[in-house]
C-alpha cells in the first residue's frame, strides 16, 4: 500500500476520533494520552496482517504465528481497546455489559474511540480492495517484509509512555 495511501488514511481516521476529545481528555481519564495514535497503529498493524494472509497464503502460517507473538507482546494495546469496547457496551446496552471501571471518561468517548478505530480498519481495507481492483498487486511483495517486521518486534506499539 503506497505510503500517502496509509498517511490519508491514519489521517481520516484520527479526524474522526478526535472530532470531539482532545488530548487533555484522554489524559484526564483513565486513557493513555497516545490512544488514539496507539489505534491508529493497531488497525493499521491488522490491515496489514490481513491483507498479507489473503494475498500470499503461502506466508498464512508464519503470519499466523507472528501475529500471535505480536499479540503477546502488545498485549496493553488490545487490553486498551477491549476496555474501550465494554465501555462503549455500555453505552449501547447496560444490561448486558459486563460489571468494572470505565477506563474512558465517558461512555461516549469510549464509543468514540471505537467508530474511529472500526472506521480505520474499514477504510484501509477498501482502499486495498481498491488496489486489487485496479491491478495494483505491486504490495504483495511487501509482504515477506511485512512478515520480517512482525517477527522481529518492529511492527510492535512503542508508547513515549515509561
Amino acid at each position: 500500500m503506497p505510503r500517502r495511501t496509509v498517511y490519508l488514511a491514519v489521517w481520516f481516521a484520527m479526524t474522526i476520533i478526535c472530532r470531539h476529545a482532545d488530548a487533555n481528555e484522554a489524559c484526564d481519564s483513565g486513557l493513555p494520552p497516545d490512544v488514539k495514535p496507539m489505534l491508529a497503529h493497531l488497525a493499521i498493524v491488522s490491515e496489514m496482517m490481513r491483507t498479507c494472509g489473503h494475498v500470499r497464503p503461502d506466508l498464512a502460517a508464519p503470519l499466523h504465528d507472528a501475529w500471535a507473538a505480536w499479540q503477546v507482546r502488545n498485549a496493553r494495546v488490545l487490553e486498551i481497546l477491549d476496555t474501550l469496547r465494554q465501555d462503549a457496551d455500555r453505552a449501547n446496552s447496560p444490561k448486558r455489559a459486563p460489571p468494572g471501571a470505565p477506563l474512558a471518561k465517558s461512555r461516549a468517548e469510549a464509543s468514540e474511540l471505537v467508530m474511529g478505530y472500526e472506521a480505520l480498519k474499514e477504510t484501509l481495507q477498501h482502499q486495498v480492495e481498491d488496489q486489487v481492483r485496479k491491478g495494483n498487486m505491486r504490495f504483495v511483495g511487501n509482504c515477506d517484509e511485512v512478515l520480517a517486521k512482525f517477527s522481529s518486534g518492529r511492527l510492535d506499539y512503542h508508547t513515549s509512555e515509561k
